[in-house]
């Protein structure tokens, strides 16, 4: 394989690997290089997750729906959380510490997003996004528009990995010795500009309604984030994915209410 292809490979395998638990084949050197490079492939991790989404759902209601819909949704749930190591999750749950126990107060609340803990808050922002996430998928099967919940399942990913990624172009990341300090100062709007163009269009003829949802809750994320922190973080990212994933699903089942 020529080198400038398999370096683009290895860089999706080190995303793949980054943000979710799905077996790499090959050992990867995680060179400062490697980790910018990856990033250009968040989008694509997360139409993967997407497509395995589409499958478990597909699976779970064939071995499922002659009861309810109530298990098919829970797996497909379980499989959302467990493909992605409860990753981002576990940074919605340190930035509700942080934002609730910071009482506004920018290195308050850097510090205890740090703790490893999780706090009152932080598990009852998991519990309510979990439960919301629940009912949104089991609405939408019992709605029997399966092709909405498919688009559903395939963009709520592709779209909260493709705002992350602009999350961390456009906005300085805040803590020193972070999981991208290293890296991500050298990446430039420009350097995302093709896979933002192939994700945007995409997402365009799948369902414009969630390319604006996620456009919107990016937007008030990081405005939040550069009021508080004058940044973003590891754990500001991680949830700002589920909140657009939760936003997403929500939107669908307006959409198809109407």
């Amino acid at each position: 394989m020529k080198p400038y292809l398999l370096a683009h490979v290895n860089a999706f395998l080190a995303a793949t690997q980054f943000l979710t638990l799905l077996p790499v084949p090959v050992r990867l050197e995680w060179t400062l290089e490697l980790q910018r490079r990856a990033l250009l492939y968040y989008p694509a991790v997360g139409l993967v997750l997407g497509c395995l989404l589409v499958l478990a759902h597909a699976i779970s209601t064939w071995a499922f729906s002659a009861h309810s819909v109530v298990l098919p949704a829970a797996v497909t749930l379980f499989v959302w959380v467990a493909l992605t190591g409860a990753l981002h999750l576990d940074g919605l749950a340190d930035a509700a510490d942080g934002w609730m126990g910071g009482l506004g107060d920018r290195e308050k609340t850097l510090r205890i997003m740090k703790d490893p803990c999780v706090g009152v808050t932080g598990a009852v922002v998991l519990i309510l996004v979990c439960l919301m996430k629940f009912a949104a998928l089991a609405n939408l099967m019992e709605s029997g528009k399966y092709s909405h919940l498919c688009v559903a399942l395939l963009v709520a990913p592709l779209l909260a990995r493709v705002a992350v990624m602009c999350l961390l172009v456009t906005t300085p990341y805040v803590r020193a010795g972070g999981i991208a300090s290293s890296w991500i100062e050298h990446i430039t709007p420009s350097t995302i500009l093709w896979p933002l163009v192939c994700a945007v269009i995409g997402a365009l003829w799948l369902s414009p309604l969630a390319l604006v949802i996620s456009a919107a809750v990016l937007w008030m994320c990081r405005r939040v984030m550069l009021n508080r922190l004058q940044g973003t973080t590891g754990d500001t990212a991680g949830a700002t994915i589920e909140l657009i994933e939760l936003a997403i699903l929500l939107g669908m089942n307006t959409y198809i209410a109407q």
